[in-house]
């Protein structure tokens, strides 16, 4: 399997700046391996190039509806990039999916600490460096919230770290690399056949990320004996 310096050294090859057999040196693998870090973490903002989604459990608290997620937050895991769908699982293991509602949204619940059984509404706030999950109602007992969310992808510690992506992804992080290098090597004029490359790149692995089978999904408060509580109205309907 590759390591990071490989990428960087296919990526300098590229743009004629190494040959084959050239041993890469330490300031240009450093450099190497800042900005395909720097790729990486812009990528995990971008639905076609996640690969998979994360699951994250968490044992609410009676009449408590806020929490925060994060690397220091109540929930402790990585900052989710995007929470995809939620639900509330009972003890005895049934499932009852949420709606993930904006801000706009949350702002027009009348009365945020209202409790019932089952919370239908959440709202995520992305804050740095803990995000804000906010449950509507309030839960009145020591339920389970799952989360599926998009994680984030993750970066290298060292150019000496082994790759381990899915197929199509190194080709894409070689010619993406090599466009941001191109720059600092004058090799500008090489960007253009680059960026054919690493769409083509991109394509191949958007169709694959496509055929993963979606996740049911269904009306949050279909299974509420008491109906939906309308955000407009501030009651059920």
């Amino acid at each position: 399997m590759a390591i990071v310096n490989d990428i960087t050294k296919r990526s300098l090859r590229l743009l004629n700046v190494l040959a084959a057999g050239d041993t890469l040196k330490a300031s240009p693998a450093a450099d190497g391996l800042a900005i395909l870090n720097n790729l990486i973490e812009s990528i995990s903002n971008e639905e076609d190039m996640q690969y998979g989604r994360t699951q994250i459990t968490h044992t609410l608290t009676a009449s408590d509806g806020s929490y925060t997620i994060g690397a220091s937050g109540d929930i402790t895991t990585t900052w989710p990039m995007r929470i995809e769908t939620a639900f509330i699982r009972d003890t005895d293991s049934n499932d009852y999916p949420m709606q993930i509602i904006n801000s706009e949204q949350y702002s027009t619940l009348w009365l945020k600490t209202l409790e019932t059984t089952y919370p239908f509404y959440l709202y995520y706030n992305r804050q740095w460096p803990n995000g804000t999950l906010k449950l509507f109602p309030e839960p009145s007992s020591a339920l389970t919230l799952v989360l599926n969310v998009w994680p984030q992808i993750s970066t290298f510690a060292a150019g000496t770290t082994t790759v381990s992506l899915p197929p199509g992804y190194e080709r894409f992080f070689e010619y993406a690399l090599a466009i941001e290098l191109a720059p600092e090597y004058g090799r500008e004029a090489k960007v253009p056949f680059l960026e054919k490359q690493m769409n083509k790149a991109r394509m191949q692995i958007a169709i694959s990320n496509g055929t993963e089978t979606p996740i049911l999904r269904s009306d949050a408060t279909a299974l509420l004996s008491k109906g939906a509580f309308s955000i407009r109205t501030g009651d059920y309907i």
